[in-house]
C-alpha cells in the first residue's frame, strides 16, 4: 500500500545558494495543496522549472516512477530524461546520507521506464493493461503514418458512398442533391474526413457532432427573436458598424476641407455616411426587420461626386479627390457592402426559412458523419489497426468506464490516482479536450488536486493537431483567485537583449487582445527582461527590411510565360526578399558584426551558424537555397521540403509509373531524356514519328521493329524495353523495396548520381527512397499502384518528407526552420522571411464551415437556378473561424519574434509602399491597441506589423505619405526601417558578385537549353583557371547552332523575330530569314503557379489575355454565347482553380460574346464541326528555314499552340485572338502593330498546319478583341 501523501502547506525559505531562480520560479518549483498552472514566457526557463519540481519530489522520498510527466514530443522526454539522469548523479556526488544516495541511485535505474513520455506513449501503456475492461482486441498495429490513414479513410468512404446511393439514403441524397455538380467535387469528401478528425479529439464524438446544431432555433422562431441573432450577429454588426464609422472619421480627418470646394462636399458626403450609420445601429437595436426596411428603402450616402469646378479644374486637386475616394472605396463601401450588407441579404421571412434549410443539410450532413464514423471503426477492426486518437479514446473509455455498485471505483483509473503522486503536463497549451479528459481521469479526486500544468497560451501554434488554447485560457482566469487552482507568472525572459524584448512588446501590445488574439497582452503577459549580461550596444536594434514592387520592370509577356526567371523582378517578391537577407548577412558577417557568447562571456563577430531564418512553410525553400548559393552563403534547409521534387527521386517516380502503365506518354518521355537512356529532342521526335497517332509508347514499339539493331536510339529503346519486362515480373512477386533495389542495379543510377554535384545528397535521397519504399511494404496496402498513389497523397497533402541528411549539418551555415520546428530553440540572430505571406484561408472557401463555438454553417444552393446564396449561420461561423485561425497567426508571429536572442531582422514586401501605409492607417485607433476590425481584415503578418510601427517616430524616417496623431509611448524601443527596390536591389546584387569575383549580369538568367538542365537544382562550383593559348583561326562550320537550340516554341520565336526596335531580328517570313545573333531558352527546374493563379498578385494584362484565350477555348459553341454562359465557364473555371475570381472584372465579356456576331464569328459557328480550338502542334523544321545563316543542316523542334482553325477538305482557315490595346490606335496603326508582332508567328503556324494536314492555308486571320476587327496576313 502506498504512504499517504503528504503535501507542503508552504514554500521553503530561498537560500542564497538557490538565488539563481526568481521568486515565481521558486514558488512554482514548491507550490503544493492544489492545482497550480505556471504560465511561462518565452525564455522564462520553463523546462528548468519543471525538471527541478521534480528533482523536489525525488529530494521528499517519492520515486521517479510516482510521478506521470506528460510532454508534447518524444524528444522533449528523452531530454528530459538526460536532464534528470545528470542532476541525479550531481545530487549522488553532494550527498551524504547513504538511505539518500541510495533512494537517488534507484532513481536513475527506475528513468528508463518511468512515466515521462507523450500522452500516446501513455495511452498505450493503459491499453496493454486495462484492455479487457472494455472487451477491446490487445493485438493490433499502430497507424503511425498520416498518409497512409488518409488513404484508409477515403477507401472505406468510397465503399460507403456505394452503398449509401444503393440504398438511397436519403440524407446522402439530399447532401448530394445541394453540393453535387457536373464536376468533380471533393469538397464534401474533405468535410468528412476533416469532421472525423476533429469530432475524435472529444471524449464522446457522437454528442460533439450533435452539438454543432445547438445554436439553430427551432422551427417556428423568428430570426430575429431567436438567440442565435441576439446573441452572434447583433454584436457582430455593431462592431463592424463602430469599425466602419471610425475608418469614415479617420478618412475626414485627412481632407484638406479648406482648399477647394469639392473637399467640402466630401466632408459633407462622410457626415451623411456616420449619421446613417448611427441611425442604422439604432434600428439593429429595435429589430431585425426595422433595420432590413431601412436598408432597402435608404441608400447608403456614399461618396461626394466629382466636378472639375468645385477644383477650379485644378488637376493636382482633382487627384487628390480621385486618391480619397479610393481610399473611401476601400475602407468604407468596401467594407459596407462585404460585412454588413450579406447580413440584410434577406428579409426576416426568407432568413427564417433558410435558416431552418439549412439546419436540415445540417443534420444530414452530421448523420452521414456518424455513419461513416461507424464504418471506419468496423474497417479497423476488422483490420486490427488503431490510430493515435482511437488509442486515446479507448484510454479514456477504460478510465471512465461506470462500475457495478459492489465493484467499487473503476479498477484503471483507481490505479493510476493511487500510483501518481502528481501529473504534470508540459506545453499545457497544447492540449485537446481528449487528453484533458484523460488526465483529469488519473489525477488525485477533487479533494487531493494534484496537476501540475506548465505552458504559454502565447506559444500555442498547433491548432492544425486540434490544440485547445481555450483550455489554457479559461483555467488561467479560473484560477485567478487561488480558490479552484493556483496561478504563477513567469514573465522575466534569460534569452534575449532587451532590444528584441522591447520590440516584440511594443507590437503585441497593440495586435493582442481577447477579441482577436483571444488572450490579453497586458503587463502579465509582456515580456520582462531577465539576462541582464549584454553589453550596451546600438547595433542591435530590429529591423525591417521591405521590398517594394512599385517599379519593378517586368514585361507583360514575362510575367506569364516565364515567370520569376527575372533576377530582377520576380513578380511574387520572395526571391526579392531572399535577396534582401542574403545581402543583410552578407553585410553582417563580412562587416564582424559583433554579438555576446554567452559560453564565452565576451564579444566575438558573428558567424554564419549564429543565423537562422524562420519560414511559414517550406513552399520557398529551394529558391532560398538557389539564391544562397549564389550569393556563395552555406545554408542548412533542416526538414528540406520538396523531397519528391528531387530530380533524382521524380525521375525514379517516372520509373514506377511506366512500369506500372506504359501507356504514360510524361512519365516514358521523361525516363527517356532522363541521363539513365539520354535520348535528347531530335530523338523523341524520330520516335514520334514512327507512330503519330498512338501512344509514345506505341511509337516506341514501332520503332524498334521498323529500324536498324546498329541506330544508337534503338539500342537504347531495347534496353528499356527489356528492364521493362524484367522489371513487370519482379513487380508482381517481389516487394516494392526490391524493385527499386533492382532498377537500381540495372541501371547504375544509385552510382551514376554519386559523380554529380552533392553526389552524397543524391544518394542519401535514392537511399531514403528505398526505405520509404521498405516502410509502406509494412502498411496495409501493396503493389506498385498503391505506392504510387500513396506518395501522389503526400504530394497532394504538402506533407513532404525530410531529405535525408548527409551527415555535414554541423558545419557553419546559415539555418532554416519552420516557426513550428523552432519552437523551444533560440538563435543569436533571428530573420522572419516573407512576414507578407497571405495567410491560408482555403479552409474558409469550402460549402461547409464548422466551429467549436457557432456549430456548423452550410452554403445554401438553388441548383434550378445555378446560384448560391450567404446564410447568416455559415457567415457568422466563417468569421469566428476566420478569428481563430487569425489567433493562431498572431501566437505564431510571437513564437518567431521570441526565438532571437540578440537582434531580429523581419522581411516582406509591398507592391506599393505608399499606398500600403495609407492602408495600414486607417488600422489606427486613439487607443493602444489597434482597430479590432482592423486587425480581423489582416491579410499576412505585416498587416499588423505596419500599423504598429506607423505609430513610432523611427517610422517617420521611410514615411511621407501619410500624418500620425496618436504616436504611442515607446519607452526604450527602437527599429530601423529600409524600404528597397529593385534597382537598388540589384545594384547591390552586382556589388556583393562582384566583390565575390563573379560575372553576373544585370540581365535576366538564362541558359543555353543544350546544356543538361536535368541536375540543375544544385549549383556547381568550378575552379577559376588561366590559360594562355596563341590565337588559333579556325571558324567552325556551323557556328551559328552553337547559338540556338535544338527546341524552340513559337512564342520564342515570335519574340526573335519581330521587328527590330522591338527584339533581337528582323521579322521572319518566307524567304526572308536573317541571322540569328543570340538565341537562349528560358529555363526552371520548377514551374510555379502561372501569374494569374497567384492570388497574391495584381491583374496584369498577361493574365487578362490568357483568361480571355481560355474562355474562347472552352466555351460552348452550343450555348446561347450570352454573357451569363461566359460567367458559367468562368465560375466553373475558378472552381477548378485554373482562373482567379479577381479576373472577372477585368474581363470584356461583352466583346467576346460579340465577338460571335462578326463575320469570322458566324462563319466559325457555322462550321463549328470542322473547328479544331487551342491545338497543340511539334513539328520539325529545317533550321535555315527560320534562320539564314544556320547551315548545319540539323533540323529544329518547333512547339506551339494554335488558338484555332478551320479544317476544310481542300484548304485551311486559321486565326488566333490577340487581346492587345490597339484600339487607341488608327486602323492603319492597328494593322502594323499587329502585324510586326504577330506575322512571324502566323506564318509558323500555317507552316506547321500545312505540313501536318497536306492542303494549304488560304486565310490567316490576327482576331482583335480589343476591337473586334480582323486583320489578314
Amino acid at each position: 500500500m502506498k504512504k499517504q501523501r503528504i503535501r507542503q502547506t508552504a514554500i521553503p525559505i530561498q537560500t542564497e545558494e538557490n538565488a539563481r531562480y526568481t521568486a515565481d520560479q521558486w514558488a512554482a518549483i514548491h507550490l503544493e495543496g492544489n492545482n497550480l498552472l505556471v504560465s511561462a514566457s518565452a525564455g522564462s526557463g520553463k523546462t528548468s522549472v519543471l525538471v527541478q519540481r521534480i528533482l523536489q519530489k525525488i529530494r521528499r522520498g517519492y520515486g521517479v516512477d510516482e510521478l506521470l510527466v506528460v510532454t508534447f514530443t518524444e524528444k522533449a522526454a528523452s531530454e528530459m530524461k538526460e536532464r534528470l539522469e545528470v542532476a541525479l548523479q550531481e545530487m549522488i556526488n553532494e550527498e551524504f546520507d547513504s538511505d539518500m544516495r541510495q533512494h537517488f541511485l534507484q532513481q536513475i535505474a527506475k528513468l528508463p521506464q518511468a512515466n515521462i513520455s507523450t500522452i500516446d506513449a501513455f495511452c498505450k501503456q493503459v491499453i496493454q493493461r486495462y484492455y479487457f475492461l472494455i472487451d477491446l482486441d490487445p493485438v493490433y498495429r499502430l497507424l503511425t503514418d498520416a498518409t497512409e490513414n488518409t488513404m484508409h479513410l477515403e477507401n472505406v468512404w468510397e465503399q460507403l458512398k456505394e452503398d449509401l446511393l444503393g440504398q438511397d439514403e436519403p440524407n446522402y441524397l439530399l447532401i448530394t442533391r445541394h453540393f453535387a455538380s457536373d464536376r468533380k467535387d471533393d469538397s464534401i469528401d474533405q468535410l468528412m474526413f476533416d469532421l472525423y478528425n476533429k469530432s475524435r479529439v472529444h471524449t464522446d464524438p457522437n454528442a460533439w457532432l450533435d452539438g454543432l446544431l445547438r445554436h439553430y432555433p427551432d422551427e417556428g422562431v423568428a430570426y430575429g427573436d431567436s438567440t442565435f441573432y441576439h446573441e452572434y450577429v447583433k454584436p457582430i454588426l455593431l462592431d463592424e458598424i463602430d469599425s466602419l464609422i471610425n475608418n469614415i472619421r479617420v478618412l475626414k480627418t485627412d481632407v484638406p476641407e479648406a482648399e477647394a470646394v469639392g473637399f467640402g462636399k466630401i466632408v459633407e458626403s462622410l457626415k451623411s455616411e456616420i449619421t446613417y450609420l448611427e441611425k442604422l445601429k439604432e434600428q439593429i437595436d429595435v429589430s431585425y426587420k426595422d433595420a432590413y426596411q431601412m436598408t432597402i428603402s435608404e441608400k447608403f450616402p456614399g461618396f461626394s461626386r466629382k466636378s472639375a469646378k468645385d477644383y477650379d479644374k485644378d488637376e493636382a486637386l482633382i487627384a487628390e479627390h480621385d486618391r480619397l475616394k479610393s481610399r473611401h472605396d476601400d475602407v468604407v463601401k468596401g467594407v459596407y457592402d462585404k460585412e454588413i450588407m450579406p447580413y440584410f441579404a434577406f428579409d426576416e421571412t426568407h432568413q427564417t426559412q433558410f435558416i431552418q434549410d439549412a439546419k436540415a443539410l445540417s443534420q444530414a450532413i452530421i448523420e452521414i458523419e456518424k455513419t461513416f464514423s461507424q464504418a471506419m471503426t468496423t474497417y479497423k477492426f476488422g483490420q486490427r489497426i488503431l490510430d493515435f486518437s482511437d488509442i486515446e479514446l479507448f484510454t479514456y473509455r477504460i478510465l471512465t468506464k461506470a462500475m457495478d455498485a459492489d465493484e467499487g471505483m473503476n479498477e484503471a483509473k483507481a490505479y493510476y490516482r493511487q500510483k501518481f503522486e502528481e501529473v504534470m503536463i508540459d506545453e499545457y497549451q497544447d492540449v485537446n479536450a481528449l487528453q484533458e479528459a484523460i488526465l483529469q481521469a488519473v489525477s488525485g479526486n477533487p479533494d487531493d488536486p494534484n496537476m501540475f500544468m506548465v505552458g504559454d497560451v502565447k506559444q500555442s501554434i498547433y491548432r492544425f493537431r486540434f490544440a485547445e488554447p481555450g483550455l489554457f485560457i479559461r483555467k488561467f482566469n479560473d484560477f485567478a483567485d487561488g480558490e479552484t487552482g493556483n496561478r504563477i507568472i513567469l514573465a522575466e525572459n534569460f534569452r534575449s537583449r532587451a532590444d528584441v524584448l522591447d520590440f516584440t512588446n511594443f507590437i503585441f501590445r497593440q495586435v493582442m487582445d481577447p477579441q482577436v488574439g483571444q488572450i490579453a497582452y497586458d503587463e502579465d503577459a509582456a515580456l520582462k527582461l531577465g539576462f541582464t549580461a549584454y553589453p550596451e550596444t546600438n547595433t542591435m536594434q530590429t529591423e525591417v527590411l521591405l521590398y517594394d514592387e512599385k517599379d519593378a520592370e517586368t514585361s507583360e509577356e514575362s510575367s506569364f510565360i516565364i515567370e520569376d526567371l527575372d533576377d530582377d523582378g520576380p513578380t511574387d517578391g520572395t526571391r526579392m526578399q531572399a535577396e534582401l537577407i542574403a545581402q543583410s548577412i552578407l553585410e553582417k558577417v563580412n562587416g564582424k558584426h559583433m554579438i555576446y557568447d554567452k559560453k564565452l562571456q565576451a564579444e566575438r563577430p558573428i558567424t554564419y551558424d549564429d543565423i537562422v531564418i524562420l519560414v511559414a512553410t517550406r513552399r520557398n525553400h529551394l529558391e532560398l537555397e538557389e539564391v544562397f548559393g549564389q550569393y556563395q552563403i552555406p545554408i542548412i534547409l533542416d526538414d528540406a521540403a520538396n523531397y519528391f521534387q528531387r530530380t533524382e527521386i521524380r525521375i525514379m517516380l517516372n520509373i514506377l509509373k511506366f512500369i506500372d502503365n506504359p501507356y504514360q506518354d510524361i512519365p516514358l518521355a521523361a525516363i527517356l531524356r532522363s541521363p539513365i537512356l539520354a535520348l535528347d529532342e531530335q530523338a523523341l521526335a524520330k520516335i514520334r514519328i514512327a507512330d503519330k497517332s498512338g501512344t509514345f509508347y506505341d511509337a516506341m514499339k514501332t520503332y524498334l521493329a521498323k529500324t536498324d539493331e546498329d541506330d544508337r536510339i534503338h539500342k537504347q529503346l531495347a534496353r528499356l524495353d527489356e528492364w521493362h519486362q524484367s522489371w513487370r515480373d519482379i513487380a508482381r512477386d517481389k516487394p516494392i523495396a526490391s524493385l527499386i533495389w533492382q532498377i537500381y542495379t540495372d541501371t547504375g543510377f544509385l552510382d551514376y548520381v554519386a559523380g554529380m554535384p552533392n553526389g552524397d545528397i543524391r544518394q542519401n535521397n535514392l537511399h531514403g527512397f528505398y526505405q520509404i519504399a521498405t516502410d509502406y511494404e509494412a502498411s496495409a496496402f501493396k503493389g506498385i499502384f498503391q505506392f504510387i498513389r500513396f506518395i501522389e497523397k503526400i504530394q497532394e497533402k504538402e506533407n513532404d518528407l525530410q531529405a535525408p541528411k548527409s551527415g555535414d549539418d554541423a558545419r557553419n551555415a546559415v539555418n532554416v526552420f519552420t516557426i513550428h520546428h523552432s519552437k523551444g530553440l533560440e538563435f543569436p540572430l533571428v530573420y522572419v522571411y516573407n512576414i507578407s505571406k497571405r495567410f491560408n484561408v482555403q479552409d474558409l472557401r469550402g460549402p461547409v464551415i464548422y466551429n467549436d463555438e457557432v456549430g456548423i454553417g452550410v452554403k445554401l444552393n438553388d441548383r434550378s437556378r445555378n446560384i448560391s446564396y450567404p446564410n447568416v449561420f455559415e457567415l457568422v461561423a466563417k468569421r469566428n473561424e476566420k478569428k481563430d485561425m487569425l489567433a493562431e497567426e498572431m501566437r505564431k508571429l510571437y513564437v518567431a519574434l521570441t526565438r532571437a536572442e540578440q537582434q531580429l531582422v523581419l522581411v516582406g514586401m509591398v507592391k506599393d509602399f505608399d499606398k500600403a501605409v495609407e492602408k495600414w492607417q486607417t488600422v489606427l485607433s486613439n487607443q493602444e491597441i489597434l482597430s479590432a476590425n482592423g486587425r480581423l481584415k489582416a491579410l499576412s503578418i505585416l498587416d499588423w506589423v505596419g500599423p504598429a510601427l506607423l505609430r513610432h517616430h523611427d517610422f517617420d524616417a521611410v514615411n511621407e505619405t501619410v500624418h500620425v496623431e496618436d504616436y504611442l509611448a515607446t519607452g526604450n524601443t527602437h527599429f530601423k526601417v529600409a524600404v528597397h527596390n529593385q534597382a537598388e536591389t540589384v545594384e547591390l546584387r552586382n556589388q556583393w558578385f562582384s566583390q565575390m569575383g563573379q560575372n553576373k549580369q544585370d540581365e535576366t538568367q538564362v541558359e543555353p537549353f543544350a546544356i543538361d538542365a536535368l541536375f540543375a537544382d544544385k549549383q556547381v562550383e568550378t575552379p577559376d583557371v588561366t590559360i594562355d593559348l596563341p590565337p588559333v583561326a579556325i571558324e567552325y562550320a556551323y557556328q551559328s547552332a552553337t547559338k540556338t537550340t535544338s527546341y524552340q516554341s513559337v512564342s520564342e520565336l515570335k519574340r526573335m523575330l519581330q521587328d527590330p526596335d522591338e527584339a533581337y531580328l528582323q521579322s521572319w517570313s518566307k524567304g526572308n530569314q536573317n541571322s540569328l545573333t543570340q538565341t537562349f531558352r528560358y529555363t526552371e527546374d520548377e514551374y510555379d503557379q502561372p501569374k494569374f493563379m497567384q492570388a497574391a498578385q495584381a491583374v496584369s494584362p498577361a493574365a487578362i489575355g490568357s483568361a480571355s484565350h481560355l474562355l474562347m477555348q472552352k466555351i460552348d459553341l452550343d450555348s446561347k454565347l450570352q454573357v451569363a454562359d461566359f460567367k458559367a465557364l468562368f465560375d466553373h473555371l475558378v472552381d477548378n482553380q485554373l482562373l482567379q475570381d479577381t479576373l472577372w472584372p477585368h474581363l470584356k465579356v461583352d466583346q467576346l460574346v460579340a465577338f460571335f456576331d462578326t463575320a469570322i464569328g458566324k462563319e466559325i459557328l457555322r462550321n463549328k464541326d470542322k473547328l479544331y480550338r487551342e491545338e497543340t502542334f511539334s513539328l520539325a523544321m529545317p533550321g535555315s528555314e527560320i534562320f539564314k545563316d544556320m547551315t548545319s543542316g540539323d533540323d529544329l523542334l518547333v512547339h506551339g499552340t494554335i488558338d484555332g482553325f478551320i479544317l476544310f477538305d481542300d484548304e485551311i482557315h486559321l486565326y488566333d485572338f490577340k487581346t492587345d490595346r490597339v484600339a487607341y490606335l488608327n486602323d492603319k496603326q492597328q494593322e502594323e502593330t499587329l502585324m510586326n508582332r504577330y506575322q512571324a508567328q502566323m506564318d509558323l503556324y500555317a507552316k506547321a498546319l500545312e505540313t501536318i494536314w497536306h492542303r494549304p492555308v488560304t486565310r490567316k486571320m490576327i482576331i482583335s478583341l480589343d476591337t473586334l476587327k480582323t486583320f489578314f496576313v
